[in-house]
């Protein structure tokens, strides 16, 4: 049986690579440049659980902007709060899998675990069966899990930004 975190290492390596952080080349890379150093210390792999966390906090801002290109190209609402929750989702598993706290790691699956019945989060239908509770109906679900999409911890947040 595969470990939760192995179906994503394609996904992370293929996301790290596109950054920029591929460590093979078949020719001496090129002089860097004030602007190229810049762009490649933005790109580089978190070391630590707070670098992860700005990481993670990187991947969810980029949705709204991203939903308005989906709903530019005619995407039901239905569409884009998947699309919206796979990218939130990928992003917390691929987190989790660079955070070098494992213990942290651990602590945070128990968390979602009790929370949300699954310790990689909670599930897309776990997301509309909540709305439902709130009253929300067809549309007004899925809008939902698109602007909430982009709502990250501010606890988690804060003390990241203390350090």
């Amino acid at each position: 049986m595969a470990l939760p975190y192995q179906k994503h290492w394609a996904n992370l390596l293929f996301a790290l690579a596109l950054a920029g952080c591929a460590t093979t080349a078949t020719q001496a890379p090129a002089p860097q440049t004030a602007v190229s150093q810049k762009a490649t210390a933005q790109y580089a792999i978190p070391k630590t659980d707070c670098e992860v966390r700005n990481w993670y906090n990187y991947q969810v801002i980029a949705i709204p902007v991203i939903n308005k290109r989906w709903v530019q190209d005619g995407l039901s609402a239905e569409e884009r709060a998947k699309r919206a929750y796979d990218i939130r989702h990928e992003a917390r598993v691929n987190a989790r899998f660079m955070m070098p706290n494992q213990a942290e790691v651990k602590t945070l699956r128990e968390r979602d675990n009790q929370k949300y019945g699954n310790p990689d989060g909670p599930t897309f239908d776990y997301l509309v069966a909540k709305e439902r509770s709130k009253g929300l109906k067809d549309n007004q679900i899925y809008e939902d899990i698109v602007e909430s999409s982009s709502r990250t911890d501010t606890g988690y947040n804060a003390v990241c930004q203390k350090s």
